[in-house]
């Protein structure tokens, strides 16, 4: 697989993810069935979120590497990328559920943290 064939999955991703969203949010009625719009709503975000977030992170390593990136870059985009989009999710829950505080927070980025080292010596 080469990486402009990656890169434009990607993109079609976060297209098709948007108007997704866009979509749930006019068209889905949350009161017939609850768990089948919170389940594809929060698939869309994440997705959305994943796929808008690696673009950017590859743009930026781009830059950083001066233009010399590789497919192993693009992966580790996207996988930093989804970690930022649960973190953002996760933050979302706490606040829903009642439990947003800096301690809860710090606790969460700091888990997904060893996640991603863990993942990075892999």
């Amino acid at each position: 697989m080469t990486k402009k064939l990656f890169l434009l999955i990607i993109l079609c991703i976060f297209l098709l993810s948007t108007t997704t969203l866009f979509f749930i949010f006019h068209y889905l009625d949350p009161y017939r069935n609850e768990f089948v719009s919170v389940v594809t709503l929060g698939v869309s975000v994440l997705l959305c979120i994943t796929s808008f977030v690696s673009m950017l992170l590859y743009l930026f390593k781009k830059v950083h590497y001066r233009g010399e990136v590789f497919l192993s870059h693009i992966f580790s985009s996207l996988r930093q990328a989804f970690l930022v989009a649960l973190f953002v999710i996760g933050v979302v829950l706490f606040k829903i559920i009642g439990v947003f505080s800096i301690a809860t927070v710090g606790l969460f980025i700091l888990i997904l943290i060893f996640i991603e080292m863990m993942f990075q010596n892999f």
